[in-house]
């Protein structure tokens, strides 16, 4: 009786290891799978209204031709010929494969954006190989005002489509600060890049100017404009604080998520937030920009970094005519 019972209790242990072990491979496939997608061929897809930021002839797919890889943002391109960069944005990043368009990414992100890298992979180890002998994989990385992630895709020739598998999307994530790689670069904006050299009479971009002072900052940001080709003349005719836009906009950003996402306290604002009235005339050519020129105003927001008493232009208005 007894050695009976025990093969009964030994029975039932089995089939519970078994469903135990059976229920965990299954876990772990559903957890695989809710981590892979698969990115098809779209008929139809429009980038209308759409600003291109950035194109790569790779080969993504190891058939020896190349594919396009398209960057796209609804952000849009300024009078000024800055970005138009907001609190968020429709990002689109996509293949185009012969008459195919396959969009990897297309979604709307709040104070961040979207980066990629094309990576090839020698898995065979073949000597000089060809793009024909390697896998090459996509990395993604989706940055928002909290949190990070880090996407991977690959060409499934069987199924005739790319494979996405998210490869970082830890847990938990709170705050997310990142730079972004499409701003466009301008010297009056980096720290380090205090201007040396001698004023001169205008003809020239070597000036010189106080870092500390955020008028002369302002000012240089638009003398900065005679380093480009298209500038034919610049000339600030006259810069300074206007407390009564300063006030309005400290104002405007208190509470709010952009100033959350800059890290930019009440108490910051009123202390290292300013605004600058900038006037100057300019001549383009307009044969390598679309800037505007002429007799011009405009308003620049600057903020001071707390520690090196160093001014940084964050933001500006687009240029209108001197009324």
């Amino acid at each position: 009786m007894i050695k009976r019972k025990q093969s009964i209790i030994l029975i039932l242990l089995g089939v519970f290891l078994i469903t135990c072990l059976a229920t965990g491979c299954s876990s772990e496939k559903n957890m695989a799978e809710k981590n892979m997608e698969s990115v098809q061929a779209t008929e139809n897809f429009s980038t209308d209204g759409l600003t291109l930021l950035e194109r790569m002839n790779v080969d993504t797919d190891s058939d020896g031709d190349k594919e396009s890889i398209e960057v796209y943002t609804s952000a849009q391109i300024a009078r000024d010929g800055r970005m138009g960069w907001d609190t968020g944005h429709q990002w689109v990043l996509l293949v185009r494969k012969g008459e195919e368009v396959l969009p990897l990414f297309d979604d709307y992100v709040q104070h961040g954006g979207l980066q990629f890298w094309i990576a090839s992979f020698n898995q065979d180890k073949i000597e000089s190989p060809e793009s024909t002998d390697l896998q090459t994989k996509i990395y993604v990385a989706i940055t928002t005002g909290v949190d990070f992630k880090l996407v991977d895709y690959y060409w499934d020739e069987q199924n005739h489509c790319y494979q996405k598998e998210v490869a970082f999307d830890p847990p938990d994530q709170w705050s997310m600060r990142h730079s972004n790689k499409y701003n466009i670069p301008d010297p009056a904006k980096i720290e380090s890049s205090l201007a040396s050299g001698t004023e001169t009479d205008g003809n020239t971009a070597d000036y010189e100017y106080d870092a500390t002072n955020p008028v002369d900052v302002a000012r240089a940001e638009y003398m900065s404009w005679l380093k480009e080709d298209y500038t034919i003349s610049m000339n600030v005719i006259n810069a300074e604080v206007d407390d009564e836009e300063t006030q309005r906009h400290i104002k405007r950003y208190k509470g709010s998520e952009l100033a959350e996402s800059r890290g930019w306290t009440d108490e910051y604002l009123d202390w290292h937030f300013i605004v600058v009235k900038v006037i100057y005339e300019c001549e383009i050519d307009h044969t390598k920009t679309f800037l505007r020129d002429g007799l011009l105003e405009v308003h620049v927001f600057l903020t001071r970094d707390s520690e090196s008493g160093v001014w940084a232009v964050v933001d500006r208005t687009s240029p209108s005519e001197v009324s």
